[in-house]
């Protein structure tokens, strides 16, 4: 129901459910296995049960996990193991069992078991059960409407088998050279050893505040936290001796694909875990599973939780009905939007892992995202994006505003569609989608925009253009992976070309602009790698340019690099997802990196005439045929059906 667009437990909707469990049992007797790692030794036993109520670590009592009463229901540090010989108390289980008799064995063991606690498994000479939501907690599990959760379960029925790999099973990788070399998954470093970045992106993994410290930081575990990021930049403006406000990122800037290009380009896997863990959590949690709320909601990704406020009970649905105010003045609620989606890292998971959930998701969210953009499949839904569109530029043309006539905003809410798209159409190799980016570029810019009239200036509200023009980066470079390039090319091309053209000219660090910034913070020097990656890859398609691009792509690029490395905010999450979400692109930006222009004849230019002016005619137009589309599903059921979920 979410009441006020305020998304917390206790919602009249969720499942409140006692326990959730599965045995595994047998008409004959049979002898029990456990041990508590896969390194410890088999005990034997009538009977064992264990439980484990928490994470086991310091902050186990964290806000995190807080229940519709926003209170912290859990009652015990770790897990218990009990047995009829002893009762023993510990910290992190990763049991092991098994069930032995002359019919055969059985072994078993559950993934994550601790970090995605309350957990519990139970064995006696009748068999085995396993409980992923023990009945033994404190307070009913509560799953909200949308949510899902997916447990990864080994078992064994071999008398001779051996599941102790299964907590750390075998990690494939490719020689980097590989991905550098088929461009496969677009720009790869495939020896940053030498890279000057590499400095400042150690703090991920080595650090003091790493991503894996930064869970035990709020005790960003459990079966609906494991796996997220911990938003810890969101405690920058705390007072000195606070405890941290919990906050969580939902996969900001495409976490998912910053850990995999960093997995691809080094072979670590640590970095394998944090993507494998954070897609798993997004794709269960964070997407909104559903076809039954407003259809710019159904299916889409939610954001981070409200800047610089704590999350209290809406977990990871970003606004909570215990804050009065919000970061955004005048906004205390809401859903998930454009500005947040992000597909890429997903795309890429599946491509790594084959988890078909991941496969999914993307599709999913190119879905959502032609939804929320056209309207749904309804006559009032398309009387409603008629309203917001079409008679606003109306509206603003008779009142004589200057509004440009494009039908999407000149932001990352349009990039992100873009990329969307396009990930959907790589996934699929499905061309609709591919067609439907090339409408969305052509109804966003022009290669003959008039830059002037963007105001991109006023970076507090015009930034994220940075990241549509990285999208038609990714455009291009998908169209010519397929040999295409048609005049749907030609456009994206000259409009990169145009606006580098401009951002070399006009472009100047976000930070020395200070007094226009809301939060003045390094966040908006880690956003300098975007600009970075922008003039460097246009210098291939401006080589009249080229040197100047690069050039300017590189003092950006050691602009942030010296900042970051002086900076005491180096280590926040967002910095460095930031960096590690475009690292590799920049290496365009990189003493000895040359860019290959691309053969003189397809650089030609085409003329696409003026750029568009507002016409009220025109605009009409559009209008009227929006309506048109919506008669065509104009029927009784759809109608009413709009109308009760507004």
């Amino acid at each position: 129901r979410h009441p006020g667009g305020c998304w917390d437990l206790g919602d009249a909707n969720s499942l409140r459910f006692k326990g959730l469990q599965t045995r595994f049992s047998s008409a004959t007797s049979g002898d029990v296995g456990w041990k508590l790692t896969a390194e410890a030794s088999w005990q034997t036993d009538p009977e064992c049960a264990i439980y484990q109520e928490s994470s086991g670590g310091e902050n186990w009592q964290s806000r995190t996990h807080v229940n519709h009463q926003n209170s912290v229901p859990t009652l015990r540090r770790g897990f218990v193991l009990k047995t009829p010989q002893q009762q023993n108390e510990g910290l992190r289980a990763a049991p092991h069992m098994r069930w032995r008799s002359e019919q055969g064995t059985l072994q078993i063991h559950l993934s994550e078991f601790w970090q995605n606690f309350p957990k519990a498994m139970q064995a006696d000479q009748q068999g085995l059960r396993l409980s992923f939501f023990p009945e033994q907690y404190p307070d009913p599990h509560e799953l909200q409407p949308g949510e899902r959760k997916t447990h990864r379960l080994w078992l064994s029925f071999s008398d001779d088998g051996n599941l102790d790999w299964a907590e750390a099973p075998l990690i494939v990788r490719i020689d980097p050279n590989w991905y550098q070399q088929s461009e496969a998954l677009g720009p790869i470093l495939a020896h940053p050893e030498a890279d000057p970045l590499r400095e400042i992106l150690k703090e991920s993994l080595d650090g003091p505040h790493n991503f894996f410290n930064k869970r035990e930081r709020i005790d960003e575990y459990g079966w609906r936290h494991y796996g997220e990021v911990y938003a810890d930049h969101e405690t920058h403006y705390q007072k000195a001796g606070e405890a941290p406000l919990v906050s969580h990122y939902n996969n900001q800037y495409d976490a998912v694909m910053g850990f995999a290009r960093q997995f691809v380009q080094t072979g670590d896997a640590r970095w394998y875990r944090l993507m494998d863990e954070l897609a798993r959590h997004v794709s269960d949690i964070d997407l909104y599973h559903t076809q039954q709320d407003k259809v710019e909601y159904n299916g889409g990704l939610f954001w981070h939780t409200d800047h610089y406020l704590p999350a209290h009970t809406c977990t990871h649905r970003t606004f909570t009905r215990f804050s009065t105010t919000s970061s955004t003045p005048g906004q205390t609620g809401g859903g998930p939007g454009t500005e947040h989606c992000y597909a890429s890292g997903l795309l890429w998971h599946f491509y790594l892992t084959g988890n078909p959930r991941s496969r999914e998701a993307v599709l999913q969210l190119a879905q959502w995202m032609c939804v929320l953009h056209d309207g749904a499949e309804s006559f009032l839904a398309q009387l409603w994006a008629a309203k917001k569109i079409e008679l606003t530029l109306i509206l603003a043309r008779l009142k004589g505003h200057g509004m440009l006539p494009y039908r999407y905003p000149f932001t990352r809410g349009t990039g992100n569609f873009i990329v969307t798209l396009l990930d959907a159409y790589e996934l699929s190799d499905d061309v609709r989608w591919l067609q439907r980016a090339e409408q969305v570029i052509a109804q966003t810019a022009h290669p003959n925009d008039d830059i002037a009239r963007r105001c991109l200036e006023d970076i507090e509200n015009t930034w994220s253009y940075v990241v549509f023009l990285q999208s038609l980066l990714k455009y291009l470079a998908v169209k010519e992976s397929a040999g295409q390039f048609d005049q749907a090319w030609h456009y994206a091309r000259q409009t990169l070309v145009h606006y580098a053209g401009w951002m070399l000219q006009h472009e100047r660090p976000y930070r020395e602009r200070e007094e226009i910034l809301e939060f003045p913070n390094d966040t908006w020097v880690a956003q300098e790698i975007r600009k970075a990656v922008i003039l460097a890859q246009a210098a291939r398609y401006a080589p009249a340019q080229s040197e100047a691009l690069i050039a300017r792509g590189r003092q950006f690029l050691e602009y942030l690099i010296e900042r970051l490395r002086r900076s005491e905010e180096r280590h926040y999450a967002r910095v460095q997802i930031v960096l590690l979400q475009s690292y590799g692109a920049h290496a365009a930006c990189l003493a000895g990196e040359q860019v290959s222009p691309l053969p003189q004849e397809l650089l030609q230019d085409m003329d696409f005439g003026p750029a568009p002016k507002l016409s009220l005619p025109r605009t009409f137009g559009a209008m009227l045929l929006r309506i048109l589309k919506g008669l065509r599903y104009l029927s009784p059921r759809r109608e009413l059906e709009w109308l009760q979920r507004r």
